[in-house]
């Protein structure tokens, strides 16, 4: 492989990796948590934030954004953030706001999987690339995370955030069943 050839696979292959390195890491977050490391589980969780940023910045900027990283990205985020906020809830004592906001990012993520399955089976083309506020909704779902750990429970950031995160995932939860409504239901020309 000349030298030319190994630096654009590298280009290509750091992004994928990083998005890889999440779905790694989601088992290792529930031993931690499970374990009661809390520091442990705040690098872990403040890497994996890192790593969502870096990985598409890092695609964007050496033009090797791919199909394959396009779907890795949020498969990724979707299972770490699941087994993220899944994993408070237990550590935390199944606390109520936690179980709601939990299971509506799960019942949120199996739609969108549902969806994506539809459109294979019915072969239509469904737009799911993420919406501006879908990635606020991971950044702050990530920033919730992290800040339940560093933070009293009962602070008034968390108390903010946490309804926050709630909303913010039912409106991403609607624009993608409409967007996956329409695409699923429209004729073809």
């Amino acid at each position: 492989m000349s030298d030319r050839s190994w630096r654009r696979y590298a280009e290509w292959a750091t992004p994928n990796l990083l998005s890889a390195l999440r779905l790694f890491c989601a088992p290792l977050l529930l031993t931690l948590l499970q374990r009661g490391f809390r520091c442990a589980t705040l690098i872990v969780l403040v890497a994996c934030a890192v790593s969502d940023f870096l990985d598409g910045h890092l695609a964007r900027k050496f033009s090797v954004e791919s199909k394959f990283g396009a779907v890795l990205d949020p498969v990724a985020d979707k299972v770490f953030l699941n087994c993220a906020t899944w994993g408070l809830v237990v550590h935390l004592g199944w606390s109520l706001e936690w179980v709601a906001i939990a299971v509506t990012l799960t019942l949120r993520d199996l739609a969108l999987l549902v969806i994506g399955g539809v459109s294979i089976v019915t072969k239509k083309s469904v737009d799911m690339k993420p919406v501006l506020l879908s990635k606020a909704c991971t950044a702050l779902v990530f920033a919730l995370c992290v800040l339940t750990l560093m933070l009293d429970y009962g602070s008034l950031l968390l108390r903010i955030l946490r309804p926050l995160c709630l909303v913010c995932i039912c409106l991403t939860a609607v624009i993608y069943a409409k967007r996956g409504y329409r695409s699923l239901t429209r004729t073809a020309p």
